[in-house]
């Protein structure tokens, strides 16, 4: 399921046409249809208009699987779409300096080893230069970041 061992483990993408042919995904909060392409008005089955928006439909499926392992026991504190500051420290003062922002997809706590997971989901394992780069600088900041896939 998931693929640690640092960034170098990623895939690299050449180009950003991957996120181009991603079909975005919308959950219905209400009975869970999937609805894909466009966000629709009111949910087909049931009428609701409030939606779970995913940029692909392996980061839906992630979420599923994420949220029954949280029904279970296995994890908690499930969130999407976690900003994390990058930071830098001053030449002259020696202070942190916030120079950008990661955002995570995916971040729980494992009930089991108490530890923190910050994950990334891409489609095969395809990330940007840009992507790849703020992964390693969180990593930098001693935060794992693990590849779901």
């Amino acid at each position: 399921m998931a693929k640690s061992g640092g960034w170098k483990g990623f895939g690299r993408s050449t180009d950003q046409t991957f996120a181009q042919h991603a079909i975005k995904v919308f959950i219905c909060r209400g009975c869970g249809a999937w609805h894909e392409r466009v966000k629709p008005a009111a949910c087909s089955a049931c009428g609701r208009m409030d939606y779970d928006e995913f940029p692909s439909r392996g980061e839906a499926k992630a979420w599923m699987r994420l949220r029954l392992r949280e029904e279970r026991g296995e994890i908690e504190s499930l969130e999407r779409q976690v900003r994390i500051p990058l930071l830098t420290v001053h030449h002259r003062t020696g202070k942190p300096v916030a120079w950008g922002n990661y955002i995570a997809d995916f971040r729980w706590r494992d009930v089991q080893t108490g530890e923190t997971v910050v994950a990334e989901c891409k489609p095969g394992g395809q990330m940007t230069y840009e992507s790849q780069l703020k992964v390693r600088c969180v990593e930098a900041m001693g935060i794992p970041v693990t590849m779901l896939t």
